[in-house]
Formats: C-alpha cells, sequence, structure tokens
C-alpha cells in the first residue's frame, strides 16, 4: 500500500487496518457515496504531508 510505505509489510499491515477502519466510520457517519471520498482524501493527505509513507524512509543519493 502506498501509504504504509514501499518495503515495510507491518505498515501496510496498519495502514491496510486503518483504512478498514476510517471505512467502516464513514459508512457508519455519512452515506455510503462519501466512503471512497473520504480514503482518497486520506492517501492525498498522507502523500502531501510524508511523501515516503507513514514509516517508509527515503533513499538519499548523492
Amino acid at each position: 500500500m502506498i501509504i504504509g510505505g514501499f518495503g515495510s509489510v507491518v505498515t501496510t499491515l496498519l495502514a491496510g487496518l486503518a483504512v478498514g477502519v476510517v471505512e467502516s466510520f464513514v459508512g457508519v457517519l455519512l452515506p455510503f457515496q462519501y466512503t471512497y471520498l473520504v480514503l482518497y482524501l486520506l492517501l492525498a493527505v498522507v502523500l502531501l504531508v510524508r511523501r515516503e509513507g507513514l514509516a517508509g524512509s527515503t533513499l538519499r543519493t548523492v
């Protein structure tokens, strides 16, 4: 998953769990049509704030 960062199985699993929890809460609080909108907004926010994912690390080259 992009949110968890590539190369880390644990953070990918945690990101998948977070997406499932957010999807469930949005499904309860808002109409069903907004579920994917909120998930894509969450993805966009994570990528804007941390380009390498939640626990990813950047490789620096000289």
